[in-house]
């Protein structure tokens, strides 16, 4: 409380909470001093990781710090408290106020509860939801905090694992979760991390970290990085209403915002055993170049009631790739080291944040973003004669701590119309409004629209044809709908 009396701050990033003690190397110590506490540590940037402890055995006989089996502990069957603290240390038990609880009972406990305890302070002091990232991690973990990976290396085999491990934590309920792009160990290349930089962006926890001591990877320091960089966040921040939905719908229920393709097409058998792209929500399938060299990326398209079309996106929105099916397929998608593939699925509507601002300016911030008009884009299966589309949205102040002032839409869509049913909590008003509806998949570009709501029905003066590189697709804007106002947009054909 007092340093944040000092330096405003909205989260804390909880590191090495294993707990770890790298100067118990090979898990012998079982008590650990500093034998020279005026000299170590030294405060130099270049000795910080200095070990400044001397560990010792003391019982050799304990049968916690040394039980009569191996595990395969650090892969080279190293002592239980390896890089640690021993097992026969002792904990406090407020309970019964003395020191109960061994180590070797409740090593695993240690980050989580101190992720718990963490963000219940941070949720006194700031009077707001709670950020806090840990690397240690145990079931429940999700309630509390955030996590990423750990120390990965700037390998292209990690670059791999950092999605498989992203799909199997919101599996275990801790949806919020990255990697450190580009590798946290080791020197990366410029291919790498412009790879990285383009996958990492839709990773729900989306962080560029690394070691001291090795070459610097702030994605401005190449300029095909910069570029990819710049594209692949600036799609993420265009979606992170979306995302933000998907993560209130993970808080309600449990639901995967990011996920493996089987957990969204079940019964088609050959998602069942894909490790290498995955899904934002229903909607959004990310396909990755994961390998070193290579400019085409071979994906897997599902399909869903028979026909399905998926739309590219970028950041300017719909780029003009589209990839249609009556029946899952593979295809090979050209994606050149300043480009990634990200599509939308057909029969989903995506609420957006804006592209620009009025002066043509990105936001850069989510501040920023939130004081846009807010977008929908609407995705329509070309190969249907009746097409159809839904979706959800979530709006709050992003710091309430108890859910109640929000307003919820729910969104449907036919080939003439698309229609917002919303709910909002008692007396919960904002400033934000609808500014643009973007539709893709019709046979025809709209000639003219009129917007219903329950003050009446007026014509929408501009519609943008051909919107992106896509045709028949037309965009629907100057619309300045309150987000808690209910609407049914209705267009015409030429």
């Amino acid at each position: 409380n007092t340093f944040y009396s000092d330096v405003a701050f909205d989260g804390l990033w909880t590191d090495m909470n294993e707990v770890s003690n790298f100067c118990n190397d090979g898990g012998q110590g079982q008590v650990c001093s500093n034998t020279d506490p005026a000299n170590c540590p030294t405060g130099v940037l270049d000795t910080q990781t200095t070990c400044c402890l001397s560990c010792s055995v003391v019982d050799s006989t304990n049968q916690y710090d040394f039980p009569p089996y191996a595990i395969n502990n650090d892969g080279s069957t190293q002592a239980l408290g390896h890089k640690t603290l021993p097992p026969s240390a002792m904990h406090y038990l407020e309970e019964t106020n003395s020191w109960d609880l061994k180590e070797y009972d409740v090593h695993n406990l240690y980050g989580l509860l101190e992720a718990r305890v963490t963000a219940q302070a941070l949720t006194e002091i700031r009077n707001a939801r709670p950020f806090v990232l840990s690397r240690s991690t145990f079931p429940s973990h999700g309630t509390h905090a955030a996590h990423w990976q750990g120390d990965n290396a700037a390998t292209w085999a990690d670059l791999k694992a950092s999605s498989v491990a992203v799909m199997n934590f919101n599996m275990y309920g801790i949806p919020m979760i990255g990697s450190d792009m580009c590798g946290f160990n080791d020197d990366t290349t410029e291919e790498l991390c412009g790879r990285w930089m383009a996958l990492g962006s839709f990773h729900p926890f989306s962080r560029n970290h690394n070691a001291i001591g090795d070459i610097d990877q702030e994605p401005y320091r190449w300029e095909s990085v910069a570029d990819v960089t710049r594209s692949s966040l600036g799609l993420r921040y265009r979606l992170i209403p979306y995302l933000y939905t998907l993560f209130y719908e993970a808080n309600q229920v449990g639901s995967l915002p990011a996920r493996a393709l089987w957990v969204s097409f079940p019964e088609d058998a050959n998602t069942h055993g894909l490790d290498e792209q995955f899904m934002l929500g229903d909607n959004i399938l990310v396909s990755p170049a994961l390998y070193q060299g290579v400019d085409t990326v071979t994906a897997y398209f599902p399909v869903r009631d028979g026909s399905t079309t998926w739309y590219a996106l970028g950041d300017g929105l719909v780029t003009g790739g589209r990839i249609s099916s009556t029946s899952g397929d593979t295809f090979t998608l050209d994606t050149p080291i300043n480009s990634y593939n990200v599509h939308v699925r057909s029969g989903a509507i995506l609420p957006l944040h804006g592209g620009y601002d009025s002066n043509g300016a990105a936001p850069l911030t989510t501040v920023a973003a939130r004081a846009l008009p807010y977008e929908l884009l609407v995705a329509f299966d070309m190969n249907s004669e009746a097409p159809t589309a839904t979706g959800n949205f979530f709006f709050d102040d992003g710091e309430q701590v108890d859910l109640v002032a929000y307003t919820q839409a729910t969104f449907t869509a036919d080939s003439t119309s698309v229609t917002s049913a919303v709910t909002s909590s008692e007396g919960f008003t904002t400033d934000s409004t609808w500014g643009a509806v973007t539709v893709v998949g019709l046979a025809y570009t709209a000639s003219s629209a009129t917007i219903t709501t329950d003050a009446g029905s007026f014509d929408v003066a501009t519609i943008i044809p051909n919107t992106g590189k896509l045709s028949n697709t037309f965009e629907i804007s100057d619309l300045a709908i309150k987000l808690t106002t209910a609407f049914t947009i209705t267009w015409t054909a030429p």
